[in-house]
């Protein structure tokens, strides 16, 4: 397909990026800057993400960037995150999920003993979007986006499974990480009708599988397959395409709900559509990061 750039000044704009130190999140951050924007950084690795946000400062001539430690495999981090911006931003005009994990054939828990894909790509959002929300109603009209995958379509997660929820000791990485993709789409669409009236919209998109730092975490022999792959992946430039799409452009204005690929709305696995599906796991979820009755509900 043909890529083009999204004109558009962001001056006055704040855009929160999780995992921004490289890759995707990274692309995405120096181009925004360039445009004006305010870049709220959000990285668990503050050594690398430093030297990032010095070189998207000198890259875009944007002093307006920001950074801040999240670790999405933390309940705890989100938190202490959640509260400093509450705290120290007026507003966030888009909140763009794009931090994501995939493991090695081991098992991974986080310190809340929760499988370690599923809570930084998915339990580590839900909550971190909980907790933002009344700032991003404020700031209305704002726009949540999360960066998933096509690779949910291969996905067997079941929301009213309880060990889909929590696999722990699960040893095949590609469908841990299909099934938090698969349960971002759930989310999101929750997430859309629930939020409707609000004029904060939330989509979901697939950039294309791109060669990206993520699939440097292969394990051997895996890194051999995946070394042959990325040669004919897309280009960290051409992933970035649909993320700015849906985040800047005007025809996604006012959208809400919706799954994009290669810029353009497609239609997700059949089973994402399933509403008590996404009800369910919404309920569960909410148990799993602990909300309380103090937290923002949405």
């Amino acid at each position: 397909m043909r890529y083009s750039i999204i004109k558009v000044n962001l001056d006055g704009k704040a855009i929160l990026i999780t995992g921004c130190n490289s890759g995707l999140g990274k692309a995405v951050a120096k181009y925004m800057a360039t445009k004006g924007a305010r870049i709220i950084m959000a990285c668990r690795n503050l050594e690398t993400a430093e030297k990032t946000k010095e070189e998207i400062i000198t890259y875009s001539e944007n002093h307006n960037v920001v950074l801040h430690n999240l670790d999405l495999g933390s309940f705890d981090s989100i938190r202490r995150f959640a509260k400093i911006i509450n705290e120290t931003e007026p507003k966030i005009d888009i909140l763009i999920h794009n931090a994501g994990y995939c493991g090695a054939f081991r098992s991974a828990k986080t310190v809340e003993n929760i499988e370690m894909t599923m809570a930084v790509n998915y339990y580590g959002p839900f909550l971190l979007t909980h907790l933002l929300i009344d700032l991003l109603k404020k700031s209305a009209p704002s726009r949540i986006i999360t960066v998933a995958s096509k690779a949910h379509s291969v996905s067997c997660f079941n929301p009213n499974d309880a060990y889909d929820l929590n696999p722990l000791n699960f040893f095949f990485p590609t469908f841990l990480y299909a099934n938090s993709k698969f349960a971002n789409f759930l989310f999101t669409y929750e997430l859309a009708r629930r939020l409707e009236g609000t004029r904060v919209s939330a989509n979901i998109l697939h950039p294309g599988t791109c060669d990206s730092p993520i699939w440097n975490q292969a394990p051997f022999p895996t890194s051999i397959l995946i070394f042959i792959a990325r040669q004919f992946m897309k280009t960290i430039q051409q992933g970035t395409q649909t993320i700015l799409h849906v985040a800047l452009s005007k025809d996604v204005e006012g959208v809400t709900g919706k799954y994009y690929r290669d810029c353009k709305p497609r239609k997700s696995a059949k089973r994402t559509y399933k509403k008590d599906w996404q009800n369910t796991l919404w309920e569960e979820s909410k148990k799993i990061v602990k909300m309380t009755e103090h937290d923002p509900h949405i």
